[in-house]
Parts: C-alpha cells; sequence; structure tokens
C-alpha cells in the first residue's frame, strides 16, 4: 500500500488546485496512464500527460476539482469530485470555444504505485458538459 494513501490523495488533490502542471506531475509514476472515458482521450505516461493538462489550463484557465466523495482501498482511490470552470479557449477545431461556465459530477478512479499515481480514470456526462457550453441543445447550465 502507499505509504498514508489518504495524505498522498489529499495533497494530490492540493497540487490539482494549483493549476501547476509540474507539481500536479510529481504524483504520477513515469509511465502512468490517464483515462478521460467521456472524451475518448487517454495519455500514456508523464510527458503525454503534462502536454494533456497544459491544454485544458489552457482551454479553461479556471479549472476546479471539488472533491464529494472518497473511498480508499490498499492501493486505490475512488470517488466523485465535482469539475468546474469557464470555457475560454478551444484547443479542438471540432468544439467551439464558448466562454460559459460548466459544473459537472465526475467519478474517478485512481490508482497508487507506492506513492505514485500509475493510473487515473475519470468518467462524466459528455452530452450534459457540451450541454452547458450552449453547444448542444438539451437543459440550461445550473448556477
Amino acid at each position: 500500500m502507499a505509504a498514508d494513501l489518504k495524505k498522498l490523495f489529499k495533497d494530490w488533490m492540493a497540487a490539482w488546485d494549483s493549476l501547476d502542471t509540474e507539481k500536479i506531475s510529481q504524483f504520477y509514476t513515469d509511465d502512468c496512464i490517464y483515462d478521460n472515458v467521456a472524451t475518448g482521450l487517454a495519455f500514456h505516461g508523464k510527458k503525454e500527460f503534462i502536454a494533456g493538462i497544459k491544454i485544458t489550463f489552457k482551454d479553461i484557465p479556471d479549472f476546479k476539482v471539488e472533491i464529494k466523495t472518497a473511498f480508499y482501498s490498499e492501493n486505490a482511490v475512488c470517488g466523485e469530485f465535482t469539475m468546474s470552470g469557464t470555457q475560454a479557449h478551444s484547443s479542438n477545431p471540432a468544439i467551439p470555444s464558448s466562454g460559459k461556465h460548466f459544473s459537472l459530477p465526475v467519478a474517478f478512479i485512481t490508482e497508487w504505485q507506492q506513492d505514485k499515481l500509475k493510473r487515473h480514470t475519470v468518467y462524466y456526462d459528455f452530452r450534459a458538459f457540451m450541454q452547458q457550453l450552449g453547444l448542444m441543445p438539451g437543459v440550461s447550465p445550473k448556477k
């Protein structure tokens, strides 16, 4: 088991709050896998992961995650957080920039190896994300 997984998890979340890619990447193994099931994007290795989160922070400069629940096992933490921010830019030519705010529930699984994250998978409703950005018909975003 990772040494004091609850503390590692808390420190990892604080790194995400900082929006500092270097600080965040220190929590991942060199051969980590980050899998965003909703978008179909997967990053293999720390170099791809860093490039991916730099794009995320460019597109959503006020990106925020707020943990709602967390469940701990021998080498994993799973749970739910709220992901929010404003899409100020779009690095994806297929998705126009909307300038709109979003807030979504996200389920996550993290697998730890020693004191580093080996695998990080997130699940959320991509249709709800697009609706909140005003890029797909549907319900109005919650305020």
